[in-house]
C-alpha cells in the first residue's frame, strides 16, 4: 500500500536535489546562487529524512535538527536577496546583521 507522506517526501526530496544539483553548475562566486544551493540541498535532505522516518520509523531528532537548519538556510537566503533589493550603504547593512542575529536568536 502506498503511503501518501511517504511518496511526497520522497518526491520533494528528489525534486530538491535535483535543483541544488542545477545550481551547483556553472559559475561559480555568486554568493545568492550557492545558499540558494545549500537552502535547496537541505530542504533535500531533510526530505529524505522525513520519507525515512515516515516509512521506518526512528531519527525523529535528527529531522528536527535537519528541520532547524533548512529553516535557517532559506532565512538566510531570503534575507540576503532582501539586502542585494536595497542599496549596498552602512546604514542597511548595519541593519541587515541586526536583524539577522536578532531573529536568529530567537529561532535558535
Amino acid at each position: 500500500m502506498l503511503n501518501i507522506e511517504v511518496f511526497s517526501f520522497a518526491t520533494a526530496a528528489l525534486f530538491f536535489l535535483s535543483l541544488s544539483l542545477v545550481l551547483l553548475t556553472g559559475h561559480r562566486g555568486q554568493i545568492l546562487k550557492s545558499l540558494l544551493a545549500a537552502a535547496a540541498l537541505s530542504s533535500a535532505v531533510w526530505a529524505g529524512v522525513v520519507a525515512y522516518q515516515a516509512a521506518y520509523g526512528g531519527l525523529l531528532i535528527i529531522a528536527q535538527l535537519l528541520e532547524l537548519l533548512r529553516e535557517l538556510t532559506w532565512f538566510a537566503f531570503l534575507l540576503l536577496l532582501l539586502r542585494t533589493a536595497y542599496s549596498a550603504t552602512k546604514q542597511v547593512t548595519t541593519r541587515f546583521w541586526i536583524t539577522l542575529g536578532t531573529i536568529s536568536a530567537f529561532t535558535a
